[in-house]
């Protein structure tokens, strides 16, 4: 077998059956016939789902929520998942049409050179962009897939680092007509929950006015808890960022992310020469090598990892080893994100937006990442089951669809 972590999950399984503690038959069997496993079907769905009131990230309003869910069935019979937010891309149509049909008939366990042969057909397509999304979203459900047919959750496959996460709460959402005390109450009402890490969205139209709600707030919650402001890419305009920063540097804030893209290193370094606060970057990164390169630069303090569009699980152990001397940060989707974070990072919380958030409209057709109270602090509840360990509703997905595709071989 070509992958190192199938290798061991075997070994491992051969290992609790000789303990008397696990059905290693079925495993062996896999070991010798997982390569005539070849990829029969695959669905993609593009679903909107309006929100109830806009609300601005950065200098943009957000009014809907488009996710691409996919599925793809192997010829046992079994299926792997995964989903994402497309941003308005049409990455449903980059599977079906010209990424999608590279895969049909190709090994579904042996990810590696599956990848490796559909990326070298893809050669006249940059592998980034919604190309690059599309391209995740199959490795993370074929992950899915892998872990299903060796009965072994995702993170374990991954190498099973952590035991547990504490929650990032992604809850300094604006709301509209919400004062400053309503806001800091919100807040505070989390921070009384359990959750440690909270991530606030920066005022973009009123920088000053969100400044003082932001110094407001952090007088009200205790010093242990750890809150960074998403900037969203709202930083060009260097007054700016010098402005609001000369009233920043002095707050206890464990991180700014996002101030302008990963690849801007230019701007991030006048950024990181005003700055007495760490810098993150990285979201909606579709390119790892661009990832690898920000974590390498000496800007940043914390890399941003989106797998949904960066690589999928297959691009984690690179990301690692790049960001070795900084923190590693996943996005949202904790159905998914709570497996690399487990399973091959050292250091991060599970970011994820509450169970119910007029922000976000996963829930919908998803059921919420499993939290638990550890200790004082809302923490993920490891995953039991095979693979992502998740259900998707997929009647809801179909009556959100507008758009969807299902191509065979």
């Amino acid at each position: 077998m070509t992958e190192k972590t199938v290798v061991r999950a075997i070994t491992e399984s051969l290992e609790r059956e000789q303990a008397g503690e696990g059905k290693s038959a079925a495993v062996y069997e896999l070991s010798t016939a997982y390569d005539s496993l070849t990829i029969e079907r695959i669905e993609v769905f593009k679903c909107v789902f309006p929100l109830a009131r806009p609300f601005m990230l950065g200098h943009a309003s957000v009014d809907r929520r488009e996710y691409v869910v996919i599925r793809i069935t192997d010829s046992s019979g079994a299926s792997g998942v995964a989903f994402a937010l497309s941003r308005g891309a049409p990455t449903d149509t980059v599977i079906s049409e010209l990424v999608g049909p590279r895969f049909l008939g190709r090994g579904s366990v042996d990810i590696e050179g599956t990848m490796q042969q559909v990326r070298r057909g893809l050669q006249p397509f940059a592998a980034e962009g919604v190309v690059g999304r599309a391209l995740s979203l199959i490795d993370i459900a074929l992950w899915d897939l892998r872990g299903k047919h060796l009965d072994s959750p995702v993170w374990k496959l991954l190498g099973a680092t952590r035991s547990t996460a504490p929650i990032q709460i992604v809850e300094g959402y604006p709301i509209d007509g919400e004062t400053d005390s309503q806001f800091i109450d919100r807040i505070c009402a989390r921070v009384d929950e359990g959750y440690k890490h909270i991530k606030i969205a920066y005022g973009a139209a009123q920088p000053d006015a969100f400044t003082n709600r932001l110094e407001a707030m952090m007088k009200a919650v205790p010093d242990e808890v750890s809150v960074n402001v998403d900037v969203a890419w709202s930083w060009y305009d260097l007054d700016v960022a010098r402005h609001v920063l000369g009233r920043w540097n002095h707050l206890n804030l464990a991180w700014i992310e996002d101030p302008v893209a990963a690849d801007d290193l230019e701007t991030l370094a006048a950024i990181r020469s005003m700055s007495r606060l760490p810098i993150g970057v990285g979201d909606e990164v579709s390119r790892a090598a661009t990832l690898r390169t920000a974590a390498e630069s000496g800007l940043v303090d914390v890399l941003r990892a989106d797998l949904t569009c960066a690589g999928g699980f297959s691009a984690l152990p690179s990301l690692v080893d790049s960001a070795h001397a900084i923190s590693l940060s996943t996005h949202v989707y904790p159905q998914i994100h709570r497996h690399a974070v487990l399973g091959a990072t050292a250091n991060g919380p599970v970011e994820m937006f509450p169970p119910v958030s007029p922000w976000d409209t996963c829930a919908e057709f998803v059921a919420p990442a499993e939290c638990e109270l550890m200790d004082g602090v809302v923490s993920i509840t490891p995953p039991t089951r095979p693979g992502l360990g998740i259900d998707i509703d997929w009647q809801r997905v179909a009556s959100a669809s507008v758009r969807s595709a299902r191509i065979t071989a």
